[in-house]
């Protein structure tokens, strides 16, 4: 693996993943990944045989007299032979759902493009044999989601529950805090994070929700369906309350991009590149419920229930163990673009106009397709957001490019111009496209895909902003890069901060990734024993940047020696 690695250095040795350890690190987490790989499989082989045993003694009771219980039992135990079949995989044939290497690169265990890595599935029986329905994760969520009507060789079939998982629901439940000024997550241990750790704001009642039941996407049951009400049909047309949040990833920085009109002139668009960032959606519901609660599912049977508005269960089964406020999740990782518009105050309009030009402009000016980007809106006021990521498998490599290339967001300015029927120079209207285009059409704005957001597209509305946007320029960044703090504190072991604190820090480019996970101080912090010094903690609190300015892109905390009993530990204040 090393030479292999060695032979291609010149291209990946300024990648932010690539270190020496690397290597190593692959090498050794390859059988606990093999083993990992496994795990969904594993379950749905149990959850199809408890099935088919199940009904099997509903079946042979010779006490049971009701008819009706004997022949759903049949069918059940007809469905769990027909899954166990499809995933012992006795066809035979490369194009199985559950064929090795096709299942081991859906699991990202090996290379798979042709396939969705990590799909949410649903198992469907059709006449004589059971499938399985793969689907990008982040479709996945909702067009599997409960309750909604999937039309599979000529018949309906409704999600009606999923696989449970080994050891019962509960331990895959967690919970996590959600800012609603930016839109990060906090998900698992940093859900006790009193302040948000991407915008620095105070999470309460107001500025923070905070679910306690949320459930990764499982794989789904669909049952075959004669009868669909037109109030269903109408829920599973509104569809589901589904909102976009993002983390940044320990140890990879992100890169910051500025651009102004000139070099006093004020910011107009403040841009962020964050690789290997996680992207998570969230299905709090149907979007016609009152309360966006989540749903509630059966724990012992992993039956989709009923809300006490709706019909009764299609089986007739009364739940014995029901958890309520249950909001099925997915999260994947990918690399994430946040751009905001700080020029003036922006409404929602113009937002999603700019946010939905931004990308036919980098389809054209890149050459990629509509479904390999996805854009949506994200934050509240002054927080709100643009917020892209790459959708195509594997990535597509444009961000990088994008921050590194210093004309790179001022043509695509000039691409959106002339897309949305403007000269690209005076920011004039193009002859005849005045009474063509209106607002937007499919020539420049409008496609199947933000159909919801028709409504709200403009083009009239950002030409303006567009136009300045084609002569701004980079401008660099307050403080130090990378380099220049590593460059600066090898250049002194000591630093002033103020009159009766100073640093003492060996830093080694090593241990030096930022950003480093709240309350962790950076190491080694010194090698001697110290008469008074301090230490830096990555914190929710106010902080210091390298040019000694309060900030919140770093945010560190000062503890004295009494919070430190030995270098590496975790220091409190």
């Amino acid at each position: 693996m090393r030479a292999v690695a060695k032979s291609a250095e010149p291209e990946i040795a300024s990648a932010p993943w690539y270190s020496p350890a690397w290597i190593e690190e692959v090498a050794r987490g390859a059988p606990p990944a093999f083993d990992r790989a496994f795990i969904r499989w594993r379950e749905l082989y149990r959850a199809a045989c408890e099935q088919r045993d199940a009904a099997r003694r509903i079946v042979d009771d010779p006490g049971l007299r009701d008819r009706r219980q004997k022949e759903m039992a049949e069918q059940r135990e007809r469905e769990a032979r027909r899954e166990i079949e499809l995933l012992l995989n006795r066809a035979q044939s490369t194009e199985a759902d559950f064929y090795t290497y096709r299942y081991l690169a859906n699991e990202g265990f090996i290379p798979g493009y042709n396939f969705p890595r990590l799909p949410v599935r649903t198992l469907v029986s059709g006449a004589t044999e059971a499938h399985a329905i793969d689907r990008a994760r982040f479709l996945g969520l909702t067009e599997f989601g409960l309750g909604n009507v999937i039309y599979f060789e000529g018949r309906k079939h409704r999600v009606a529950g999923c696989v449970m998982p080994a050891g019962g629901i509960e331990a895959r439940i967690s919970r996590t805090k959600l800012c609603l000024a930016c839109g990060y997550i906090h998900p698992r241990d940093e859900a006790a994070a009193d302040v948000c750790v991407h915008c620095g704001t105070r999470l309460d009642a107001s500025t923070m929700e905070f679910p306690q039941a949320l459930f990764e996407q499982p794989t789904v049951r669909a049952t075959r369906w004669q009868r669909i009400s037109s109030e269903e049909e109408e829920r599973a047309r509104e569809g589901y309350h589904v909102t976009t949040h993002f983390r940044f990833p320990a140890g990879l920085p992100a890169r910051d991009l500025a651009l102004s009109e000139g070099e006093e002139g004020e910011p107009l668009l403040e841009v962020r590149y964050v690789p290997q960032a996680e992207i998570w959606r969230i299905n709090h519901g149907w979007r016609r419920s009152a309360d966006h609660n989540g749903f509630v599912i059966d724990t012992n049977t992993g039956a989709w229930q009923r809300q006490s508005d709706d019909d009764d269960e299609p089986n007739g089964t009364t739940p014995r163990a029901v958890r309520g406020q249950i909001r099925p999740y997915v999260s994947d990782t990918r690399n994430l673009l946040l751009v905001r518009a700080t020029a003036e105050e922006r409404d929602e309009d113009f937002l999603r106009t700019l946010a939905y030009s931004l990308r036919r402009a980098i389809q054209l000016d890149y050459q990629i397709e509509e479904q390999e980007i996805q854009v949506e809106l994200i934050g509240s006021e002054k927080q709100r957001r643009i917020i892209l990521w790459e959708a195509a498998e594997g990535g597509i490599g444009v961000w990088e490019r994008l921050i590194e290339e210093p004309g790179a967001f001022a043509g695509l300015a000039r691409t959106a111009l002339g897309l949305l029927h403007f000269d690209p120079a005076t920011g004039d209207e193009k002859r005849d496209w005045t009474e063509k285009c209106v607002a937007a059409c499919y020539d420049c704005l409008l496609s199947y895909a933000n159909q919801l957001d028709h409504r709200h597209l403009d083009r009239h509305g950002v030409c303006d902003f567009l136009v300045r946007l084609a002569g701004s320029k980079p401008v660099k960044a307050d403080g130090r890069t990378y380099d220049e703090q590593y460059a600066w504190l090898r250049s002194g072991p000591t630093r002033p901060l103020h009159s009766s604190v100073r640093f003492s820090i060996t830093f080694t480019r090593e241990s030096s990734a930022f950003p480093i996970s709240p309350n962790t101080p950076q190491r080694p912090m010194y090698s001697f024993n110290p008469i008074s010094t301090t230490s830096a903690v990555r914190s929710p609190g106010c902080a210091c940047s390298s040019t000694g300015r309060i900030t919140r892109a770093r945010r560190y905390r000062i503890v004295g020696p009494a919070s430190l009993s030995k270098i590496g530990d975790t220091a409190s204040s």
